[in-house]
């Protein structure tokens, strides 16, 4: 084989190991700088929800706190104030303060008044039946041993979630002891999931972690991140990436899960782009690399060879008066 031949061959192939190093190089940089941007995007999508989520409690929290430090609360379990219901609890109470559930109990938990209120259809309905007996001592939201202290989280009814806090009832100074609990709640329903998605421009929904179909090791990941007060992020497939979060029941266990979804067009840009600046190199290497080859036959490879050649025929002709022409 000519030493033209063999020279070209060699730098073909540390040309094309280059090129492919460097293009996997630059395609690995560009899609993980895209896959971070895609779930940075993602976290904060799901941040904000999650957020808004805490202000809707914080919201409930300074509401139920109105009624709950009250001295016509107070007198109303104790049963002093019979015309309470009429003048605080009518359908207009709930709609002003865009509540789905009131309840007022002295502190044996007795209850002395529960209403349930529509949003959408704007009237009264059943009291969930968890509210319309006597609450357990030990229930989460009777906490009557800390009159300052309030109670939140889900509590998992049938109809779907409902976002409560309780509030002991004591008289507006703070003075004398507990009388009694107070309960406002919320409906997580779909008309509700549907204006956290208008307010936080997400994709959103919510599932009981016992209904949830993701692998239970998954389930972990997310309650463990949840609990560091972080998302979990998986790819459901090429097209849908998807941030999950866990939120507690009134007893502290993990009860209800957060998705939001997106699709992955920051992910298929950045294939767009790795695409683009591979063939970028690719093309950029190959006229690089013919011009080298060029110039390196030209200037060097065929004087080589003309002087091989030169050398071979003066050998052949036995002749050492003959000279090489450079």
């Amino acid at each position: 084989m000519k030493l033209q031949q063999i020279s070209i061959m060699i730098f073909i192939s540390l040309l094309a190991l280059f090129l492919f190093f460097v293009s996997s190089f630059f395609s690995t940089i560009i899609l993980s700088s895209y896959q971070n941007l895609e779930e940075k995007y993602l976290e904060n999508q799901l941040e904000e929800v999650v957020n808004k989520i805490n202000d809707d409690f914080f919201s409930l929290s300074c509401t139920v706190s109105d009624w709950g430090y009250w001295n016509d609360t107070v007198d109303f379990v104790k049963g002093n104030k019979p015309d309470y219901v009429f003048d605080n609890l009518e359908e207009d109470t709930f709609d002003n303060l865009y509540l789905n559930l009131m309840v007022f109990t002295n502190k044996k938990g007795e209850i002395i008044y529960s209403g349930s209120y529509d949003l959408q259809k704007k009237m009264m309905i059943e009291v969930p039946s968890l509210f319309t007996k006597k609450l357990d001592l030990q229930n989460p939201l009777m906490n009557i041993s800390e009159s300052e202290k309030k109670v939140h989280g889900f509590v998992l009814l049938p109809e779907s979630p409902l976002m409560v806090v309780s509030q002991p009832i004591m008289y507006s100074d703070l003075s004398g002891d507990v009388e009694g609990i107070v309960i406002f709640g919320k409906y997580l329903n779909q008309q509700e999931i549907a204006r956290l998605g208008i307010l936080t421009k997400s994709n959103l929904s919510f599932y009981k972690t016992e209904d949830i179909s993701l692998p239970r090791d998954m389930i972990s990941d997310i309650t463990k991140n949840s609990n560091k007060g972080r998302g979990f992020i998986k790819p459901v497939n090429p097209e849908i990436i998807s941030a999950y979060y866990s939120f507690q029941d009134i007893f502290g266990v993990d009860a209800l899960i957060l998705q939001v979804t997106r699709t992955r067009d920051i992910f298929h840009q950045g294939i767009d782009t790795t695409i683009k600046v591979i063939g970028i190199i690719l093309i950029g290497g190959l006229l690089l690399g013919l011009t080298f080859i060029f110039m390196l036959n030209q200037k060097i490879l065929k004087r080589i060879s003309s002087i091989a050649f030169q050398v071979h025929e003066i050998g052949r002709a036995g002749s050492s008066s003959d000279l090489v022409t450079i």
